[in-house]
């Protein structure tokens, strides 16, 4: 019974085929969204890798969102803050490493820095007149501080981190940081209470040391994965809302 409800879901989903403009269907994917898709190439003599872009009315701006490392754009994880961040009023693109795309282990930081900088000059010449925000799940992230330290090609508004890897887990440390203090943009960390990947206060005496140019929201009870302890959190809000909400009180700063 369970598989037949399954198949008739799936089936349901198909029927929204015009919103997703060709793009593989997906389960995690919003059918009261619609969505752009192409492919585009990064790097000269590599693989293109695909890109999905949804814009509500009236966007405040554009989000240009990386994925972590070992999960691509259409993880379920990557849907719900592309869609977080689409309620809270911003367009989202969002793109796959090339790695990702053809298979086999993460490349170089100088090549994922040189993919989201492309990302980033396509998405202004392809939506010009949007101011251009720049952020990444835990490994997407951290690509992008490095590339916000080398500057952007293209005007960006602030960076927004999405669990921001500090230390592996279990291997508390501050090093990975270091080069945030020559990032000079307003900085968003949206990182959960129990991620195991910035323990303890290292996070907040990192966003200390940045001063003003930072801003860090611990989010209650979730993980490095958003996943949250339902018996523990008070708070009628998803995780998700929550981070919608937070969003938009900092874009008031930003924009």
């Amino acid at each position: 019974m369970k598989f037949v409800r399954i198949r008739k879901e799936f089936a349901a989903f198909r029927n929204y085929s015009s919103h997703f403009l060709n793009y593989p269907y997906h389960p995690f994917m919003n059918p009261n969204i619609e969505y752009q898709s192409g492919k585009f190439l990064p790097i000269a003599d590599r693989w293109e890798v695909d890109w999905l872009y949804m814009e509500p009315k009236n966007p405040l701006a554009v989000l240009v969102l990386s994925h972590g490392a070992g999960a691509g754009m259409q993880h379920q994880n990557m849907e719900s803050i592309a869609q977080s961040m689409y309620h809270a009023g911003l367009a989202v693109f969002r793109f796959n490493f090339t790695y990702m795309q053809k298979g086999g282990g993460r490349e170089s930081q100088k090549v994922s820095v040189a993919t989201i900088q492309a990302a980033i000059q396509l998405v202004h010449k392809k939506y010009p007149g949007l101011p251009i925000l720049v952020g990444g799940h835990s490994y997407g992230g951290r690509m992008t501080s490095h590339a916000a330290r080398e500057a952007f090609v293209e005007p960006v508004k602030g960076l927004i981190y999405f669990a921001f890897p500090l230390h592996a887990p279990g291997r508390a440390g501050k090093e990975r940081a270091d080069h945030l203090t020559e990032v000079n943009y307003p900085q968003l960390f949206l990182s959960g209470s129990r991620d195991t990947f910035s323990t303890g206060t290292l996070l907040e005496e990192v966003a200390e040391d940045l001063g003003e140019r930072a801003t860090l929201h611990r989010l209650f009870t979730a993980n490095h994965s958003y996943k949250i302890l339902k018996k523990t959190r008070t708070s009628e809000e998803t995780v998700f809302d929550e981070m919608g909400r937070v969003v938009q009180e900092w874009l008031k700063k930003v924009l």
